[in-house]
Formats: structure tokens, C-alpha cells, sequence
């Protein structure tokens, strides 16, 4: 009901894509999506025609917390669909326990140069169980990210993310100065 009684914008429009088609249905019935597809872009049956009721030209990009549940099987899928006359910029928000690399990869070959967002971590959602909060703290753990913070945020009983953000090279850099100067930090 919440999401029902917010003021639409008819100057912006929303698409999504999730494995499920609950979540397609219910983001499109409380109008959070203009439009969406359910499909499981990480199965190797799965084409890129797959999304071809979502528009190929789109400014901006953004997954949440998908990172670690889809690859870079997925974001090559996406950007093979998405018109590459009309880059957008994506911005991922990824759990501090998944790798990005492999993402980040797939980008530079589309032509994207991607940059980490330094010194923030994003709240996502609270933890399952207590059994779900350590098996993520002994990850982070073992990976050694702590990014020079004397305890993990994720100690709060929230999922964190870092947010990393991908522009195509054919952009003007100097657009997204502040974001190569972020990138430079790291």
C-alpha cells in the first residue's frame, strides 16, 4: 500500500529483471516497475532474447545485493542486449563478501571503466538468523576486507554493500572527474 500511494513520475520509467516471477508481478502491481522480465540470465539456455521486451537504450543501471547470487554471465548477457550506440552508467551495489572482479572484467571488455566508491558501506538488509550474520562475518574475515575499519559493519546485524559505479570510455571522462579521482584513492 505504501508503495501504491507514492506520486508516479511520468518523465522516468523503471524496468527490472529477477529470477522470479512473484517479484516482476508484485513490483509492477504496486507500480515500482514500468516493466520487467523474469528470467534466469546465469543458466547457459538462457539467450540474450530472452530480454528483448526491455528497451535497449537506458541511462542507468543498478543492482542491489544481487552480486554474489548472479556472475559476470549475467552483466555480459545485459550489456550484449543493451544498445552500445547509448551506454548507460551502472551502478552496482555489491555484499562485502562477494568478489567483484569477475564483473568488473566483463565490463572493461563492453568498454567500461568502473570505480569504487571509498569509505562507504550501504545497509541492505538485516541478517537472517544469527548463523547467517557469522557465516558472513567468518567470510569477510577470511578474506581480509576491512578496508582499515578496526571492526566489520556488518557486526550491526546488516548485510553492507560497497558501491561501485561503471562508465563507459567513450563518455567524457572529465563528466566523472570526481569518480576517477575516487578511483585513484584506492
Amino acid at each position: 500500500m505504501w508503495y501504491a500511494d507514492r506520486p508516479k513520475r511520468d518523465d522516468v520509467r523503471f524496468y527490472g529483471i529477477d529470477v522470479s516471477p512473484n517479484a516482476i508481478n508484485f513490483a509492477m502491481t504496486v507500480g515500482l516497475l514500468d516493466g520487467g522480465v523474469a528470467v534466469d540470465l546465469e543458466d547457459s539456455a538462457t539467450s540474450v532474447d530472452a530480454l528483448s521486451a526491455l528497451p535497449t537504450e537506458v541511462d542507468l543501471t543498478v543492482s542491489t545485493g544481487c552480486v554474489g547470487y548472479i556472475t559476470e554471465v549475467t552483466f555480459n548477457k545485459l550489456l550484449r542486449h543493451l544498445s552500445a550506440d547509448h551506454p548507460p552508467i551502472i551502478a552496482n551495489f555489491v555484499l562485502r563478501a562477494f568478489d567483484y572482479s569477475g564483473i568488473k572484467e566483463v565490463l572493461a571488455q563492453h568498454g567500461f571503466e568502473t570505480f569504487k566508491v571509498p569509505s562507504a558501506s550501504f545497509v541492505q538488509r538485516r541478517f537472517q538468523d544469527p548463523n547467517e550474520q557469522a557465516r558472513i562475518l567468518s567470510l569477510l574475515r577470511g578474506a581480509g576486507v576491512q578496508n582499515g575499519r578496526a571492526s566489520f559493519p556488518e557486526e550491526d546485524g546488516y548485510y553492507h554493500a560497497e558501491l561501485f559505479v561503471s562508465v563507459h570510455r567513450s563518455e567524457k571522462l572529465s563528466t566523472f572527474l570526481d569518480l576517477h579521482e575516487i578511483g585513484k584513492e584506492q
